[in-house]
């Protein structure tokens, strides 16, 4: 028989059954300046959320994936025709969301330790997706330039790509902020859901007045309709289907790619590599004698197949709130064997990034005049500096963030001698 719920009924959802709600605005462990209250007291005044029997709400606390699916279940007047098992307090609601398609994409069956386990953050987004597209009607957003915006695009596996990159476009998810181990704005889908980060969500779901929403649309003039990677970072794609040999060294496919011959490991000279490289004209920041810094444009040439993500790359370190400024950027280069001579290594602000060996224990500068970041204690990698610089790369800075994003290395992480201008598609920066 066709059962149905009334709408304003399914709203006096609980996260556990059977616990009493304490007053609106009464959660002695939610405090008043938090970044999650406002969507806690919003949905405790819609009866989506009620707190524990002794009056908490265990913001921090994880949510059961009966719970959010109750949570789900109870902003919507959904129906469903299945016969439960009677298993799970909470399989009526997991009935109405299966039935809708909410649950499409996720392996979830309707089993006591199913519904028992934590709710990922990527289980919540697939749902979240799901609803906006199956219950609400919302046309989906174009995410074809996600890779870019959200940090760690590269580490979220394929399945769960599209749902991630919707949730954002629509502004249901912001990203992670001041979290331990990840770049804020990155998604940590692999993380369990919070009660708090459910209320944020439950409440920019159903009112998308306040969602933030982010452009995740492909504008890259360099992208090749014909590239074998798609939308994804090239070295990335290239070390997932196994076509480097250590995570490093290509072989053969991946040397025909770069070279147009499997035998083929570098070029030996600009006019050689010419019909595999590309211009790519790049946003930087410049840093004014007055100390202000102006948007500027720099051309670094690179191999056609790495235009695309050098692009992003560089529009990563420019929209950054370091705002780090690029004197120069050097691609190009057919004078050994190594990176350069691929197209696939860039050298940044070498004055102040410099390139150093060591000499019988002494650090020998052999490119620039030393390095010494801002905010960092001098070293003995200063060299001639006098004082740090805003053009000297900081480990932690921007500028490498954004090239590890793509997979690529920073020579500032070698041991016995140092290149700290140097960014490649190895791993090592090497």
């Amino acid at each position: 028989m066709r059962k149905r719920i009334a709408a304003a009924l399914l709203c006096m959802c609980l996260l556990v059954p059977a616990l009493t709600a304490p007053a609106l605005a009464a959660f002695p462990d939610v405090p008043a300046d938090e970044w999650y209250t406002e969507y806690v007291d919003l949905c405790a005044e819609k009866g989506i959320v009620n707190g524990f029997e002794d009056g908490t709400f265990r913001p921090t606390g994880y949510l059961r994936r009966s719970e959010f699916i109750k949570m789900l279940a109870a902003s919507a007047p959904l129906s469903y025709k299945s016969e439960l098992p009677g298993r799970h307090w909470a399989e009526q609601y997991w009935a109405m969301l299966s039935e809708n398609g909410v649950l499409e994409g996720l392996d979830i069956p309707c089993t006591f330790d199913a519904l028992q386990k934590k709710t990922t953050r990527y289980e919540m987004a697939v749902m979240i997706r799901n609803f906006l597209a199956k219950v609400r009607g919302e046309t989906e957003a174009v995410t074809n330039g996600a890779a870019r915006r959200i940090p760690d695009w590269a580490y979220i596996p394929e399945a769960y790509r599209g749902a991630v990159a919707q949730v954002y476009a629509k502004g249901v998810i912001n990203g992670m902020k001041n979290t331990a181990g990840a770049e804020d704005g990155s998604f940590c889908g692999e993380r369990k859901l919070t009660r708090a980060q459910a209320s944020a969500v439950m409440v920019r779901l159903l009112d998308p007045a306040r969602r933030s929403p982010v452009d995740l649309s492909d504008s890259n003039p360099y992208r090749l309709a014909d590239a074998p990677n798609g939308m994804q970072p090239f070295m990335i794609w290239a070390r997932e289907n196994g076509y480097l040999i250590n995570s490093n060294e290509p072989r053969g496919i991946l040397n025909k790619l770069l070279f147009g011959d499997e035998n083929k490991t570098y070029f030996e000279s600009v006019e050689e590599a010419a019909p595999f490289m590309r211009d790519v004209t790049v946003n930087v920041w410049q840093l004014q004698p007055d100390g202000t810094k102006t948007q500027g444009t720099l051309k670094v040439t690179v191999h056609k197949y790495l235009a695309a993500d050098v692009y992003e790359i560089f529009q990563r370190i420019f929209e950054d709130e370091e705002k780090f400024p690029i004197a120069s950027a050097g691609g190009l280069r057919c004078s050994d064997k190594l990176r350069h001579a691929w197209g696939a290594a860039i050298d940044i602000n070498p004055d102040w990034n410099c390139a150093a060996d060591r000499e019988n224990g002494a650090v020998k500068i052999t490119v620039g005049k030393g390095w010494w970041p801002l905010g960092a204690d001098k070293s003995e990698w200063a060299g001639s500096l006098t004082e740090p610089s805003p053009y000297s790369i900081a480990g932690g800075g921007s500028v490498v963030k954004a090239f590890a994003a793509y997979g690529w290395g920073w020579g500032g992480t070698w041991q016995s001698s140092r290149d700290f201008m140097h960014f490649s598609v190895r791993t090592d920066g090497g």
